[in-house]
C-alpha cells in the first residue's frame, strides 16, 4: 500500500481549479496509434507525460498516482488534471492492461521515465514496502526493481549481469506483469 507523508501532499487548496472539458476517450476498440492519439488529444502533453508515468508500475494506486503527477508536473498540478486523468476508466480499475502499458511506457520521454523510476526504485526498496521473504510478490518486486535499476543506470554489462542474477531462472510464464517482460525481451534481444 502506498502512502505519501504529509509533508509530500499538495494541499487542495493548491490546486488550480479548471471546468471539465472533454469526455474521456473510448479506450475499446482503438488501434494502437489511434488510441495514443485519443489520449494525447484528451489529456495533452505534460498529462499523457504523467499517464505514461503511471503505466511503470502494474497498479494504480491513488497516492502513487498523485506522487507521480506531482513529480512530472510539478506546480501544474490541478483539479483538472486529476479529474481528467481518473475519468479514465483504468483508474476505477485499479489497473492499465498490459498492451496499454507497453504502448504507453513507449511514449515515455526520457527524462521523465528517468525520473519516475527512480521514485518508483526509492518505493520498492522502503523498508515498510517489503513483501514476504520467498514470496512470489518478492520475486516479482526483486525482477521489477533490478529492471528499474539497469534502465536508469548506464546499462553496461556489469548492469546487465546484475539483472540476469536478479531475475534468475524465471521462466517468462513466471512473470505476472506481461509489461515487465516485454521490456525484458527487449533487452535480450
Amino acid at each position: 500500500h502506498w502512502q505519501m507523508d504529509q509533508e509530500q501532499r499538495l494541499p487542495v487548496k493548491d490546486w488550480v481549479y479548471e471546468s471539465y472539458e472533454f469526455a474521456p476517450p473510448d479506450l475499446k476498440r482503438k488501434k494502437d496509434e489511434a488510441l495514443i492519439k485519443a489520449l494525447k488529444r484528451y489529456l495533452g502533453p505534460a498529462r499523457f507525460q504523467w499517464l505514461c508515468a503511471c503505466s511503470l508500475y502494474p497498479y494504480l494506486y491513488y497516492e502513487l498516482t498523485l506522487q507521480l503527477g506531482q513529480q512530472v508536473l510539478g506546480k501544474k498540478m490541478s483539479l483538472e488534471a486529476v479529474g481528467h486523468l481518473f475519468r479514465l476508466p483504468w483508474f476505477r480499475q485499479g489497473k492499465i492492461p498490459a498492451r496499454e502499458r507497453i504502448l504507453l511506457q513507449a511514449g515515455l520521454d526520457p527524462a521523465v521515465a528517468r525520473q519516475s523510476r527512480a521514485y518508483l526504485i526509492e518505493l520498492l526498496k522502503a523498508k515498510d514496502n517489503q513483501p514476504p521473504k520467498d514470496s512470489f510478490a518478492k520475486q516479482e518486486q526483486r525482477s521489477t526493481l533490478a529492471l528499474y535499476e539497469y534502465l536508469n543506470s548506464n546499462q553496461q554489462a556489469a548492469d546487465l549481469e546484475k539483472l540476469r542474477k536478479a531475475i534468475g531462472k524465471r521462466e517468462p510464464e513466471d512473470f505476472e506483469d506481461s509489461a515487465i517482460l516485454a521490456q525484458l525481451k527487449n533487452i535480450g534481444s
